[in-house]
């Protein structure tokens, strides 16, 4: 009996690293003024990305560095483009994708989006795996030169108003 309970309190505690109980994306997106663009990227559980396309797409993706993402790079592109939105001026920004990295733990996504420059205000719509998770949280660090600030998103308040006199 004591042994049991050994290898459960083991399974229970390696397994506890594998599952991460807080669903929640970091972007970063910084404009920079001299290559007239916005540059972004994402951090999201590998996890969390190859389950939300395995339940919206039925789409199994492989991050490994051998991986499968490259033949879905079109269906990844699209739902960045559906799920995160930047306007300036009542135009809607292209995202450009520049690179995906990944490790077992979290996928970087990155885009650029150009823009020559930012005078008045940028929305941002996000809703990253808002349709997976309703608990799901997405960060949101903007930097322009030396100033950087943050926004939280959420299933309630996945828009915000990035005022140019803020920065």
């Amino acid at each position: 009996m004591n042994l049991l309970l050994k290898c459960l309190y083991i399974f229970i505690f390696s397994n506890s690293f594998l599952m991460h109980p807080v669903h929640v994306s970091v972007t970063n997106m910084e404009y920079q003024p001299e290559k007239d663009n916005i540059s972004l990227s994402f951090k999201i559980f590998t996890d969390d990305f190859q389950i939300l396309f395995s339940h919206l797409y039925n789409i199994k993706i492989d991050f490994n560095e051998n991986g499968n993402y490259s033949l879905y790079q079109e269906v990844i592109d699209n739902y960045f483009a559906e799920h995160f939105k930047v306007l300036f001026k009542d135009k809607e920004l292209v995202l450009k994708n520049t690179g995906i990295k990944s490790n077992f733990e979290a996928t970087w996504f990155f885009y650029d989006c150009a823009v020559s420059e930012i005078e008045g205000n940028l929305i941002v719509k996000n809703t990253l795996l808002l349709d997976l998770y309703p608990d799901q949280k997405n960060l949101l660090i903007f930097k322009n030169g030396k100033l950087e600030k943050g926004y939280q998103f959420n299933i309630k308040n996945n828009e915000y108003i990035i005022i140019s006199d803020e920065f």
